[in-house]
């Protein structure tokens, strides 16, 4: 149909604005309501659609239609509008390209005004709220309206965006961790070390003692010496006795050290 390229055009435009585009249908009033002027039932719809720009602003992404936009819309063609006008409210959405449509009716009820009024999800065609009242007059459902109207259309505002933290952090492991991760070190023989680190204490304790024993035999021999006549001392013989047990002596220092040095390794380490 020749009006297809007009609404392609306009839908562009207003895609580049918003993301969601709401229109409210002018209120209709029933065959059998005629107390009813045409001004005042636009003044029903105006305020409708103001209350609607209210509860969706355009910086929450969305664009509600005017009048005039929706005359746009409308196909000119007297053929094509009165296919339009037949169509269910969820259609004429889907045709002019808006993602959420609200459709208003005025009836009698028990002597009374009776108005609803639907909000519609065009692309899956579901009803996402609505309100009705039985009012006496005009300016009681313009009360309703301003009244209802932003639940009804917070139905359509998304909630905000709940922040998800980043996952925490885990840290790359190099091939070796890997491996020593995947493969732990056998458990260190505690037990068989403590009675090797024992055998070191034990043989450097023996070597030290054996030092000092020899020290003191060291100094006996050089008392004894000293304590002889001089004329009669064998000095060259008792000097090489103290030699001998000062060798002796340093030679046990030595060893019980280095035992003994081994054994505080062998605990320290395992």
């Amino acid at each position: 149909m020749k009006y297809i390229s007009h609404i392609a055009l306009l839908l562009l435009a207003q895609a580049v604005y918003a993301a969601n585009i709401v229109a409210v249908l002018e209120i209709v009033p029933g065959a059998n309501v005629n107390e009813f002027s045409v001004d005042e039932i636009r003044h029903l719809t105006d305020n409708l659609r103001v209350e609607a720009t209210r509860a969706l602003p355009a910086s929450n992404g969305f664009s509600v239609l005017t009048r005039d936009g929706l005359l746009a819309l409308i196909p000119p063609d007297e053929e094509e509008a009165e296919c339009l006008a037949e169509s269910c409210t969820v259609e004429i959405g889907r045709i002019i390209g808006a993602e959420y449509i609200t459709s208003g009716g005025i009836s009698k009820f028990a002597g009374k005004f009776a108005l609803t009024v639907e909000l519609y999800e065009t692309l899956n065609g579901k009803l996402l709220g609505s309100f009705s009242t039985e009012v006496q007059d005009v300016s009681s459902l313009l009360e309703v309206i301003r009244r209802d109207s932003p639940a009804l259309f917070a139905k359509i505002n998304p909630p905000p965006t709940p922040v998800v933290p980043p996952p925490p952090h885990t840290p790359q492991l190099s091939d070796s961790s890997r491996v020593n991760q995947a493969a732990p070190l056998p458990p260190k023989p505690k037990k068989n070390a403590f009675w090797v680190a024992l055998g070191f204490d034990v043989l450097g304790a023996a070597a030290i003692g054996f030092g000092i024993y020899q020290n003191a035999k060291a100094k006996d021999y050089h008392d004894g010496y000293k304590a002889l006549n001089g004329e009669t001392a064998d000095y060259k013989g008792a000097e090489k006795k103290v030699d001998d047990a000062a060798k002796r002596r340093n030679a046990g220092y030595v060893v019980g050290g280095v035992l003994l040095a081994a054994g505080v390794g062998v605990h320290v380490w395992f």
